[in-house]
């Protein structure tokens, strides 16, 4: 038996981005991110204000869509789609927000 026979299947990563850029009018927010996050892994965004800890996350969930670049979640495309698709792959994860973040997002 070949010790690639005996590796673990890929599995795709919880979050994946690739080449993920923001941008609100002229103002660069992100440029060229990559990031995958794997099952079980825990991550930390640390910055000072208006870093854009918030912009990150609102693209990773969905709520904002990248200027350039992919979000992968459970290894499917979040913004390829269309709004049902990101609903049903929003439907596998919980968010909470602490003191009202990010409630400029909601109708």
């Amino acid at each position: 038996m070949s010790a690639q026979s005996l590796a673990e299947p890929a599995v795709a990563p919880v979050i994946e981005l690739r080449g993920l850029s923001t941008r609100y009018g002229e103002l660069l927010i992100h440029e060229r991110i990559d990031l995958a996050v794997e099952a079980g892994q825990m991550l930390g965004l640390v910055g000072g204000s208006g870093s854009g800890k918030t912009t990150l996350l609102r693209v990773i969930v969905g709520l904002l869509a990248p200027s350039e670049g992919s979000v992968q979640i459970f290894g499917q495309p979040l913004f390829a789609a269309g709004a049902r698709h990101r609903h049903l792959l929003r439907r596998r994860f919980g968010m909470l927000f602490q003191h009202g973040a990010l409630f400029s997002a909601l109708p």
